[in-house]
């Protein structure tokens, strides 16, 4: 069982717990090794080929999305962050700008601010929401059950993985090596599912990376 504490008010007053359950592999196709890619609003903008990755520290959102939402170059700060892609060349982050994204449905839904890095290079992705979202709505991923969980003033929200786009992405980015994530630091063990006979309470941060841009500095 994974208890949370949220903080500040008026969630730090609520206590949450998240679970992941059996019921949860429910329409699920075994085996699988697909990443979560759930759909999720950014701006006014339906998005529904976002990848949940928590091994990064900063959040994508690829240049054509960025021109589909309407904003213009000009509005986005600067950014300190460079990035190799996976063959080596050095991918361009325009800037960074923060856009309100929504996920959930209903009075279980949440909305936030997410500071984005505008990155021109190939995708099959919309964008990559790495653990400034996640940290910042408490959210927690499980790959294994392709859902993604999060506290709510009418308790927890959830929301689920596409996994037939899922597979499409995969196989799109393996043919192609685009760049799909990032990351700042070092790969490090990551819990993986425990089986807890009739329920699961899983924090899962496993990371389907099928292509890497790393920061100059912290090549391997």
């Amino acid at each position: 069982m994974l208890e949370l504490w949220l903080d500040p008010p008026p969630l730090s007053q609520i206590k949450i717990l998240s679970f992941f359950y059996s019921r949860d592999l429910e329409d699920i196709k075994y085996p699988h090794d697909e990443p979560l890619v759930i759909e999720a609003t950014i701006a006014n903008y339906t998005a529904k080929r976002v990848l949940i990755d928590g091994g990064s520290s900063a959040d994508l959102l690829y240049y054509p999305d960025f021109c589909s939402l309407g904003f213009r170059l000009d509005w986005c700060q600067p950014s300190s962050v460079f990035l190799l892609g996976f063959s080596g060349n050095q991918v361009t982050i325009h800037g960074i700008l923060p856009f309100h994204i929504r996920i959930g449905n209903g009075n279980q839904a949440i909305e936030t601010l997410v500071n984005f890095h505008v990155v021109e290079c190939s995708s099959s992705y919309n964008g990559i929401l790495e653990r400034p979202f996640l940290h910042q709505s408490h959210a927690i991923p499980s790959t294994l059950h392709l859902k993604l969980k999060f506290p709510t003033l009418s308790g927890v929200g959830c929301v689920r993985g596409d996994q037939a786009i899922a597979k499409q992405c995969c196989a799109f980015s393996l043919k192609d090596k685009h760049v799909t994530t990032i990351d700042t630091r070092e790969e490090v063990a990551r819990p993986v599912p425990v089986d807890l006979d009739e329920e699961q309470a899983v924090q899962d941060g496993l990371t389907i990376g099928v292509s890497t841009a790393w920061p100059k500095e912290a090549l391997p």
